[in-house]
């Protein structure tokens, strides 16, 4: 319409230099894991807010985090291995708990990052919250439109 030549995309690009096809993955490959850092899931669980970097530092969320390597060997062990009876028995707290397991399986929300900024852990209750919030006047934040 304009007269100027197409510039292509990267997606485009990238599909023109492929040898294979797309999603291709190959038979011996390692599968991708996606998970959350644990004193952030321990952060959530104790119902302190993520995005207060007090929170992220706070002396009984680093005491639950020790108290579960220790037990159970590794953060990765923790996050990915442990069963659901060994995560209760190592933190007596059934919240942690199934927030370590639906984060394994791939049931918790993130709401994702951008320019910067990190993205947030979203729960049921908070999703809500956040869906039910009355429109602020003066100026917003880009969180706000991003819904």
């Amino acid at each position: 319409m304009c007269g100027r030549r197409l510039t292509k995309g990267v997606d485009s690009r990238v599909e023109e230099l492929a040898d294979r096809p797309r999603g291709f993955k190959p038979p011996d490959a390692i599968p991708y894991v996606s998970t959350l850092p644990l004193h952030e899931l321990i952060v959530v669980s104790q119902g302190l807010d993520p995005s207060y970097s007090g929170s992220l530092s706070a002396k009984r969320v680093w005491r639950m985090y020790d108290r579960l390597v220790s037990k159970l060997g590794s953060e990765y062990r923790v996050l990915l291995e442990a069963s659901r009876r060994e995560l209760v028995e190592a933190t007596g707290d059934v919240k942690l708990t199934e927030l370590i397991i639906a984060q394994r399986t791939g049931s918790v929300k993130v709401r994702p990052g951008f320019d910067g900024v990190y993205g947030k852990l979203l729960l049921e209750e908070a999703d809500e919250e956040w869906e039910e919030e009355a429109p602020k006047r003066g100026s917003r934040r880009l969180e706000e439109f991003m819904h």
